[in-house]
This record gives C-alpha cells, structure tokens and sequence, in this order.
C-alpha cells in the first residue's frame, strides 16, 4: 500500500492459491488463479480516501498460457528431432549417391 500513498493510480498483482484439501473431497486440489487490483478512489459523498479492491479469476488464461508454452517446447522438439532424422540420412546418402553417379 505504500505505493497508493505515493499517487500510484492503483496496483495490480497476480495471485496463486491453492484450495486446503482437507476441505475438498479432491486430495489435489487445482491451482487458482487470481488477478487483485487495489485502486485508489474517493468517496464523493464524504470526500473520504478509500481503496477498492478488485479480484478476477484468471485461472483459465493462466492455464492457457501454461498450455501455450508447453506446445511451443514441443514444437521445437519436434524440429530439431526432424533436423537430426535429416542429417543422419542425408549423410550416408550422399556417399551412395556419389558412387552410382
């Protein structure tokens, strides 16, 4: 909060929380996401200073971008799986094909 009193117009974090698993039937319980933003405002009918508190749950988009990141590390894998496969063969073809040629 010492950045709200330095007139920062409002601060925004991302928060993770996991549910206590006692209380759900699921002994692994998902990871929550949630995005707080605490902005500061003033009461126009008093004048009075106040902070209001917004939280999102953005466990979908988070998941999303764990999902993105995953598939690009498979992509390139996958590339460099297919560049090795494509030297190993060229290499010794190029030999049998400098000798019938």
């Amino acid at each position: 909060l010492k950045a709200m009193r330095l007139g920062d117009p409002q601060l925004k974090f991302e928060v993770r929380k996991r549910p206590n698993a006692a209380h759900v039937e699921d002994r692994d319980p998902p990871t929550v996401w949630h995005e707080v933003r605490f902005i500061p405002t003033v009461d126009p009918g008093t004048g009075q200073a106040a902070i209001l508190v917004v939280e999102n749950d953005i466990t979908e988009l988070e998941n999303m971008k764990l999902a993105e990141a995953q598939l690009i590390a498979a992509a390139k894998q996958k590339d460099q799986f297919f560049a090795t496969v494509s030297h190993e063969l060229r290499t010794p073809l190029n030999g049998i094909i400098g000798l019938t040629g």
